[in-house]
């Protein structure tokens, strides 16, 4: 806990701008902890702010590589180096800054982490070094993330330039430009939901790609099948396009499996390019089509483990000694605050010191921008930083398999194409996952999945490929989250309608499929003056689409004067303020809400749901179940309307549902049941080497 506390300290140094105070901390701590990312991140970006340019950019230079977690630093700086070079002429030379260090840094910066502004950026500083057709390409994918950004039209003189310029100084390779290419694209598909603009840029660039490394036309149309795969909706449009989603995307999976099987990997071309756009593909939005997925999520793994190869594996031991240690290794890209994984985080906090040797792998290289809880994961026991890629997997595979780990487990399989790599490999005798992302990882090396009994179905099993095993209740021991401050609580006053219910529905919207919108549709036209919220999805037309998809039902508006709103984001406290104003919780079907419906009853908020077939829709049946409130729990998306009118409509009911919640809701938390079931169940199969044999 020492290092978290100097680390706060050091914080406090720099919202204060004691910046000399923060240069001491950081120098006695890089000299005493030189190749832990934060202090050398956070050592050179304070010398930046005392004007020591030059040793800023040196000690930056000392990182062993950039990463996803450090690429916004990187990009920033370079970004600084140009402005620095703009405000200082004459003198960034002498200052140890060239334009050579600003196209380096922010160019590197982006490639992880592509920014309109940047880009942008980037494109003047090649215009001035005179690379007119890198700069011409780079303002391009500036224009595709933000074709609205007011700079770029004064920068349009480099697209008309660059037509005229037949020869120019390439500064970024050509490697570097397909790079910032098929990042900008990931970024459009990812956090702008752009599939078309994200499916030209993926098009383009990896035709580039398989040029320049003399791929095949097999590999190259592995790589458009995975990256259709990962186009899958954010949100569905119609009712007919879910259904074509579901069908197409089974079909594709089985394809890939065939090509991959077909494709000569041996070709180190091939598996090149393949390796890339498996890594830039989760599979995320897939499980969100709430279909049994294990038949898909087995081809897509088979898939890529075929892409990806085997790294050479022999176990360490046959039988451990009792009285050494578990080795325990964690590993994900986010272990950070993330609900993902904040249930492993509080499992290994609680597990005896003496019976485990801890590891954990961060593989996004470490985060500089770290909080609380990717400070108690460091704390755990030996933190390694890895930054892990689709061209380092092997190096990166047979340092962890140094560690001779008894047991891997990885939290969140599916959230990323990192993370869903990891989960390919055998790197210990024992690999589980659990829950971070609620579905089977589908892969023949992943040998556990842990659960939560009060959550599964009975017959639970036949959607995993892993074997299950149940800890107790919701199997994670979840800690109590801060209660709203009175300013920190959302006024949600403006959105109720006069003399009507307020209730609400507060998941991401990728978890509401059409096939459930009538549902929502039949409750409205049923309460009058009833308004229902939505949290947004942080992209105007991503809700739009929803909007509409629900209001064109009923002629664009409902006729009783119900409305529907969509809540824009916002912190965590303000969030869970909203269920201490709303009448009526209403969980998403199909896919149901667990930290939500955590913070709901907190909250004492009545909250209903349906209880789906598959795990991921029966998280707060689970909780409803804890609390004594089966009655809040429907068996059929009818039951949850009728229960939902007959809750709206007997005030006096929902009054002592919250009563009850209040008085009971902190049995949900600090339960440590699960902890004591998890410690059994590792050392049953790590001290007997039980391992597990369900593999098909």
């Amino acid at each position: 806990m020492a290092n978290t506390s100097r680390k706060l300290l050091f914080k406090k140094y720099r919202q204060e701008s004691d910046l000399d105070s923060a240069l001491i901390l950081a120098k006695n701590e890089f000299e005493a902890n030189n190749l832990e990312p934060f202090w050398i991140c956070w050592l050179g970006d304070t010398l930046r702010c005392k004007g020591l340019w030059a040793e800023a950019k040196n000690h930056w230079q000392k990182l062993p590589g950039v990463s996803s977690a450090m690429a916004p630093l990187w990009r920033d700086l370079g970004n600084e180096f140009l402005a620095h070079i703009y405000n200082n002429t004459g003198k960034a030379e002498a200052q140890g800054i060239t334009i050579y260090d600003a196209i380096n840094f922010i160019s590197c910066g982006c490639t992880f982490d592509p920014e309109a502004e940047s880009l942008n950026n980037l494109a003047i500083a090649l215009e001035l070094a005179g690379d007119l057709k890198s700069a011409s390409t780079v303002l391009e994918l500036a224009i595709a993330l933000k074709p609205n950004l007011n700079e770029l039209e004064a920068n349009q003189e480099i697209l008309n330039l660059a037509i005229h310029c037949s020869q120019s100084p390439q500064l970024l390779s050509k490697t570097r430009l397909i790079d910032l290419g098929l990042n900008t694209a990931s970024k459009l598909v990812q956090d702008q939901k752009n599939h078309s603009a994200g499916k030209e840029l993926f098009e383009f660039f990896f035709k580039l790609l398989a040029e320049e490394l003399n791929a095949n036309s097999l590999a190259l149309e592995i790589t458009k099948i995975l990256l259709e795969l990962e186009l899958t909706p954010f949100i569905y449009s119609c009712q007919e396009e879910e259904d074509i989603a579901k069908v197409k995307a089974l079909t594709l999976a089985a394809s890939l499996k065939e090509l991959c099987e077909n494709c000569d990997f041996e070709n180190a071309a091939n598996r090149k390019l393949c390796c890339r756009a498996a890594a830039l593909c989760s599979g995320f939005y897939y499980a969100y089509l709430q279909d049994n997925d294990l038949k898909y999520f087995s081809n897509y793994s088979d898939a890529l483990e075929i892409i990806f190869g085997s790294t050479p594996y022999k176990s360490h031991q046959t039988a451990k000694n009792k009285n050494e240690p578990i080795r325990l290794g964690i590993a994900s890209m986010r272990l950070r605050n993330f609900n993902g994984v904040i249930g492993a985080l509080t499992w290994l906090e609680k597990l005896q010191k003496k019976d485990y040797q801890i590891f954990v792998y961060m593989l996004d290289g470490g985060s500089m921008l770290d909080d609380d809880c990717s400070s108690r994961f460091q704390n755990l026991g030996i933190c390694k930083y890895l930054s892990l890629n689709s061209e380092n997997y092997q190096e990166v595979f047979k340092l962890i398999q140094l560690d001779a780990l008894d047991v891997l487990l990885i939290p969140d399989v599916g959230m990323d194409g990192i993370n869903r790599i990891l989960s390919l490999q055998r790197l210990a005798p024992l690999q589980c996952l659990t829950w971070g992302h609620p579905v089977t990882s589908g892969s023949a090396h992943m040998d556990v999945y842990l659960s939560g009994d009060g959550m599964e179905p009975q017959d639970g099993q036949k959607n995993y490929r892993e074997e299950l095993v149940n800890l107790p209740r919701l199997g994670w021991n979840f800690e109590i989250p801060a209660a709203p401050k009175q300013d920190e609580y959302f006024n949600l006053a403006p959105y109720r309608n006069k003399n009507g219910l307020l209730l609400g529905s507060l998941q991401s919207l990728f978890k509401y499929l059409p096939s459930y919108d009538y549902v929502f549709i039949e409750i409205l036209s049923n309460l009058a003056n009833t308004s229902l919220c939505f949290i947004s999805s942080g992209l105007e037309q991503q809700d739009q689409i929803m909007k509409n998809r629900i209001l064109s039902k009923v002629g664009g508006q409902f006729s009783n004067g119900s409305t529907i709103h969509f809540l824009p984001r916002m912190s965590d406290a303000s969030f869970i303020s909203l269920f201490g104003q709303i009448d009526l919780n209403l969980d998403s079907l199909g896919w149901s809400g667990c930290n939500t419906s955590l913070r709901a009853m907190m909250m004492g908020c009545p909250t209903i749901t349906y209880a789906s077939e598959l795990m991921r829709g029966r998280h707060t049946t689970a909780i409803l179940k804890l609390l004594e409130l089966s009655n809040c729990v429907a068996a059929s998306p009818t039951e949850y309307i009728n229960l939902c009118l007959e809750l709206c409509n007997n005030p006096q009911q929902l009054l002592k549902i919250k009563r009850h919640i209040l008085s009971k809701y902190t049995r949900l938390f600090n339960d440590d049941s699960c902890i004591e079931a998890l410690d059994n169940f590792l050392k049953e199969r790590i001290y007997s080497r039980k391992l597990n044999s369900i593999k098909n």
